[in-house]
């Protein structure tokens, strides 16, 4: 038997086990990224969106420099 499984909380389904949980606050090379219930605030967002169009447009300028 397995005693590593979250243990049922009252009025829910289940407890949900911190190691699926995201958490408030994640250190990355972007800076400090804020989340409440996994969902990014909005500064989070606007960083994780500036650096999503920078990766694709340096994915596009080396597609196009290698089928030029």
């Amino acid at each position: 038997m397995r005693t590593n499984w979250a243990q049922p909380t009252p009025g829910f389904n289940n407890k949900i086990s911190e190691s699926v949980l995201t958490p408030g606050t994640v250190e990355t090379k972007l800076g400090t990224l804020e989340f409440f219930d996994g969902i990014p605030d909005e500064k989070a967002a606007a960083a994780l969106f500036a650096n999503l169009d920078f990766d694709r447009g340096l994915r596009h300028d080396s597609w196009l420099s290698i089928h030029s």
